[in-house]
């Protein structure tokens, strides 16, 4: 929905909620409070964003950091240890899977 129609909408609704209970000396203008709702509106959309942003961008270098460390663990393991060499790899292969996710958002 644009701005200019959730506009629409609050002044409908305050016009309505507020008919016959303001005095006719009152200046109060539903269209500047429709005005001030939507930009408080729109600005915390924006803000929302921006946090969102940065978890997904602090999730991914941390997890780009954590697969760097342990492709290093991988080679530094002697290729007798199996089982380890293994763990390790699962854990670099889900790595690359929460970094792909990650590329989605």
């Amino acid at each position: 929905m644009g701005t200019n129609k959730a506009k629409e909408i609050i002044v409908t609704i305050l016009q309505n909620a507020l008919a016959g209970q303001l005095d006719s000396s009152s200046n109060l203008n539903p269209r500047c409070i429709a005005d001030a709702i939507a930009s408080m509106v729109e600005f915390e959309k924006e803000y929302v964003n921006v946090g969102n942003d940065k978890v997904v961008e602090t999730l991914r270098d941390s997890i780009t950091t954590k697969r760097t460390e342990m492709q290093t663990e991988y080679g530094a393991i002697n290729e007798s240890e199996k089982i380890l060499r293994n763990f390790i790899n699962g854990k670099i292969t889900a790595y690359d899977e929460m970094l792909e996710i990650l590329k989605k958002l």
